[in-house]
């Protein structure tokens, strides 16, 4: 489980520089490195009910303790390919400061992920409810 920029490895097996990742590419938004909270497996599953899409999963506690900053149209910079920088339609400031249910974030409470909610040990969260 990843806190900052993803897959920045070098590949095993590569078969030359073009196919690796350099160790010095630069991270996404600024970020200057990653941590890596948890390196064990957490699993997760969709499963369907009558009222909705529930998300299954076990979360080590070191990842509920994780701590991140708040997602802002800084932090992403701007787009190599469009060269405009991240904003809402009414050119404010994008800042991420819910999670994907709604659920509002501060910096010292927004946990690693979109889902905020997420407790140490087994969760099952409703993130779809059906319309019926």
């Amino acid at each position: 489980y990843l806190s900052g920029a993803q897959g920045l490895n070098k590949q095993e097996g590569a078969a030359d520089d073009s196919e690796r990742m350099q160790e010095d590419a630069p991270f996404f938004g600024g970020t200057a490195s990653t941590s890596v909270a948890c390196d064990e497996p957490m699993p997760v599953t969709l499963v369907e009910e009558p009222d909705g899409l529930y998300l299954q999963c076990t979360v080590p506690q070191v990842v509920t303790d994780t701590r991140m900053q708040v997602v802002t149209s800084d932090m992403l910079g701007v787009p190599r390919i469009v060269e405009e920088r991240y904003e809402q339609p009414d050119g404010s400031d994008y800042v991420l400061d819910t999670d994907l249910l709604g659920q509002a974030l501060t910096a010292t409470e927004r946990k690693a992920g979109a889902l905020n909610g997420l407790v140490s040990g087994e969760n099952r969260i409703r993130i779809w409810e059906w319309n019926n």
